[in-house]
């Protein structure tokens, strides 16, 4: 089973009905070959930005939160120091999401390819 974790601004977007994040959702919602999930840190985001607990738990129910453990917190320092080599600028949401993934052995689907595209480990689509 492969894994694709979502990042906040394309579960936003999707959300909205934004046509690309629906597209790129929608190529992995129905794949028996995937597992759908989001990080802890962006199932906290989404709480806060939703601010319609019911709707971030119907939401859960359809995909894996993957959670931010010390082997993520170890790869975070790894991101990092990627990001500062190669000049982009990433937030600390963004490196703890990268280390997520990378943790956990998931791809990130995104829309901000420039951002995570800098991390050769990390396979963004």
């Amino acid at each position: 089973m492969v894994k694709v974790c979502l990042d906040l601004p394309i579960i936003l977007n999707y959300l909205r009905g934004q046509s690309k994040a629906v597209e790129k959702i929608d190529i992995y919602l129905n794949r028996r070959d995937v597992e759908l999930c989001i990080s802890a840190l962006i199932l906290s985001d989404l709480y806060i930005a939703l601010k319609d607990p019911l709707l971030v738990e119907e939401l859960v129910e359809h995909l894996t939160v993957l959670p931010f453990d010390d082997v993520a917190a170890k790869i975070s320092r790894d991101v990092y120091d990627v990001f500062e080599e190669r000049g982009v600028r990433a937030s600390i949401h963004e490196i703890r999401l990268a280390a997520t993934c990378l943790a956990n052995d998931a791809l990130l689907l995104t829309e901000q390819r420039d951002i995570y595209g800098a991390i050769p480990q990390l396979k963004v689509v």
